[in-house]
């Protein structure tokens, strides 16, 4: 134990947050009480665990975006962004993270009866999710916008995060624990990532903290040698060991919660006023797509008229030389008359112009109009069909299993009754020498008779 404690440090090195910004975190510098922010990081964690088993992903993608949880509430505050919200981000992230990604309407639909669950929703409200309606559209619009702010926020680096998860085994083994012994540690530290410990203390510490609950509960003894102990050699301290300890202790004493309130300001994403509010802007953004269109296409019918009467105008203005002076006065006349004519000329087309310019832009808005609802329509179509692709190649890789497992399963029976076969036969001929061992002696008693 001593040669071990004194090796050269661990190369597993954790991301922590520093200690200044842990001691005042944004959401305490807005009023929120630290009670409260707990509260709502360990409610944003349960809800990713909770659809994580959902969609039966690994428990790393769940680590990983409450660990992304975590870290990203230690950069902006609860009154900015909803502990649900963000936890829809987290989890989608995660699972492009660990590469087992979920598509986005997938993640939308679990996320949603997760909430429809939780809050017990009735009415209208417990209906599941149509896709390509106003609700679906505003969730996963806001599912797109708050990844983008932790992206941001996060500043893409995501791939310097532990778990300690990948110690446990080593650790147990190491110590010469028992497969329930491993399988308590990994239940503690699957509840202590509702906690910010991956911010605070290392992965190994963490991972030790777990061996150190489950040892206590299920009453294993580990190993000592005097005053070397056991976490010693794995270079933890007794004081954060005791701290992760008490924490994870302490989460077992608070009382179930299966909704919080957002402590961001109005309308929430689970409210009808923000699906009409996501509705009116994305009509709003539509329309003004189209005036800017229409606009665009006025300012370029315009352009060759106001070329044509300046052209009218040079035209008019320039005149053949005369050289007697006494019809310049008539030439004058001419010209102006000319001029006002071509004035009156460009004006008129250039309104007729105009008019032909916006009613084309006009009837230009409904096909752009429709070429993206076929798009969206194209697209919502071709999910389908690879879903349906999907669906069809699992059930026929089923097929496949079940076709290799009734061909094992008769091999074997097969191979069962040649071995009964040959033992009946090896008994038949064992019964059959006996039998003729019994006939002869039977004569030789009796010849000797």
């Amino acid at each position: 134990f001593e040669a071990m404690a004194t090796d050269s440090a661990s190369p597993w090195e954790s991301v922590l947050v520093p200690g200044e910004i842990l001691a005042a975190s944004p959401s305490s510098a807005d009023g929120v009480p630290a009670a409260v922010e707990v509260a709502h990081r360990i409610f944003g964690c349960e809800v990713i665990q909770e659809v994580g088993i959902l969609l039966r992903l690994p428990q790393v993608v769940v680590c990983t975006g409450t660990n992304l949880l975590h870290r990203f509430y230690y950069r902006v505050s609860l009154k900015r962004f909803d502990a649900f919200v963000v936890a829809m981000g987290c989890f989608f992230l995660a699972c492009k993270i660990e590469e087992k990604p979920k598509r986005l309407r997938e993640t939308v639909f679990a996320f949603h009866y997760s909430w429809r669950v939780r809050t017990r929703a009735t009415g209208s409200a417990n209906k599941p999710l149509e896709l390509g309606g106003a609700t679906y559209a505003a969730w996963k619009a806001e599912l797109v916008r708050v990844e983008r702010h932790i992206l941001k926020e996060l500043g893409f680096a995501f791939y310097l995060i532990d778990h300690a998860h990948k110690f446990i085994l080593f650790y147990v083994k190491l110590l010469d624990g028992t497969r329930e012994l491993a399988q308590s540690a990994w239940s503690y530290l699957n509840d202590a990532t509702r906690l910010d410990l991956c911010v605070r203390y290392k992965a190994e510490v963490i991972a030790c903290a777990a061996v150190f609950m489950a040892a206590r509960t299920l009453g294993v003894r580990l190993p000592t040698e005097g005053d070397a102990t056991w976490w010693r050699v794995f270079r933890v301290s007794k004081d954060e060991l005791d701290a992760c300890v008490e924490a994870v202790v302490g989460l077992y004493a608070r009382p179930k919660v299966t909704w919080l309130e957002p402590l961001t300001p109005p309308p929430y994403i689970t409210d009808d006023d923000f699906v009409s509010t996501y509705a009116a802007s994305s009509s709003g953004a539509a329309a003004a797509g189209g005036a800017s269109a229409a606009g665009s296409a006025t300012a370029i019918a315009t352009k060759p008229a106001a070329a044509s009467t300046a052209t009218t105008r040079a035209e008019a203005s320039s005149g053949p030389p005369t050289a007697a002076a006494d019809n310049d006065a008539e030439l004058d006349a001419s010209s102006s008359k000319a001029a006002s004519s071509s004035k009156a000329a460009a004006a008129a087309g250039s309104t007729t112009m105009t008019t032909k310019g916006s009613s084309s832009s006009s009837k230009e808005d409904h096909p752009r109009e429709s070429s993206s609802s076929s798009k969206k329509r194209d697209r919502d179509r071709k999910d389908d069909r690879d879903h349906h692709h999907r669906d069809h190649r699992d059930h026929r890789d089923r097929d496949h299993r079940d076709h290799r497992d009734r061909d094992r399963d008769r091999d074997r029976d097969r191979d069962h009754r040649d071995r009964d076969r040959d033992r009946d036969r090896r008994h038949h001929d064992r019964d059959d020498r006996d039998r003729e061992h019994r006939s002869s002696q039977h004569r030789r008693d009796r010849s000797d008779r």
